[in-house]
């Protein structure tokens, strides 16, 4: 190689180191930062074809290159959750409320992953941080409920219950006057049971499992076999076309008959 041909060829290697260092200081393909790494995660979990190998891939990227990061170590946390690896989802996700106490979404991630761990005890302190970040979040409203009521503390979660009927997004739906119902059930208070019974049937005539719970509720604790009766035929037709409720309706038929022949109905 002649003269000429060598700083030839060393113009053209300073040109593309150049670019090479333009593309890595301006987040080209080259490198990716942390943020672009979790909003490519985002969108392969959120995308009409969900990949978590790829959301773990990105996501452990992301924890890697930057530890500090708790929204690196939430986004891995629920990836290898989906992955099937709880253990490991459990340890990212309290590094990154160890990070970051005030990320909501790592102290609701950590809640709802003990939470679905049957770690109730665990669950409830993260799901109370969270609230006190944003008590008018939904999901974090139904798990402290949902949580309460299994720590048998009642009045918390009716009171949880109660602040979800009120948000916008469940002004029509029956869910917390139907659970609420159920609470006072097991409290042995049958008159607010009936009236929030009432409310989940206006809300939602044919939602089969307010339906089924007033059928059960007239039955063992009214005493009522006529309405039972009425709802558990209306729940039979309601479910018709869903198999996995055949072992359902086949008890419910057994027991219409046995209160049809008890009461000479």
């Amino acid at each position: 190689m002649n003269g000429n041909a060598i700083k030839k060829y060393l113009s053209f290697a300073a040109v593309l180191l150049l670019i090479v260092v333009f593309m890595v200081a301006c987040g080209g393909s080259i490198k990716q930062t942390n943020e672009e790494l979790l909003q490519s995660a985002l969108a392969a979990a959120t995308g009409s074809r969900t990949d978590w190998q790829k959301v773990r891939t990105l996501a452990f990227k992301a924890v890697k290159q930057k530890s500090e990061d708790a929204n690196a170590h939430a986004m891995l946390a629920i990836a290898l959750e989906q992955c099937g690896q709880p253990d490991n989802a459990v340890d990212e996700i309290r590094k990154a409320v160890e990070l970051d106490p005030r990320n909501f979404m790592a102290q609701l991630t950590k809640g709802r992953i003990l939470f679905e761990r049957d770690r109730i005890g665990d669950c409830i302190a993260p799901l109370k941080e969270a609230y006190k970040l944003k008590p008018d979040n939904e999901n974090v409203l139904l798990l402290l409920a949902r949580s309460s009521a299994k720590l048998e503390r009642y009045k918390e979660a009716m009171t949880y219950y109660a602040t979800l009927a009120r948000l916008p997004s469940y002004k029509d739906r029956p869910e917390p006057y139907n659970e609420l119902a159920v609470l006072y059930v097991s409290q042995k208070d049958n008159v607010k049971a009936s009236a929030f019974f009432n409310e989940a049937y206006k809300k939602a005539p044919t939602n089969y499992i307010v339906v089924l719970n007033i059928g059960i509720f007239c039955d063992v604790y009214l005493n009522n076999p006529a309405y039972a009766i009425k709802h558990y035929n209306k729940y039979q037709e309601l479910t018709l076309s869903n198999r996995e409720l055949e072992p359902v309706r086949i008890k419910l038929t057994k027991r219409i008959e046995f209160l049809k022949q008890k009461y000479k109905l």
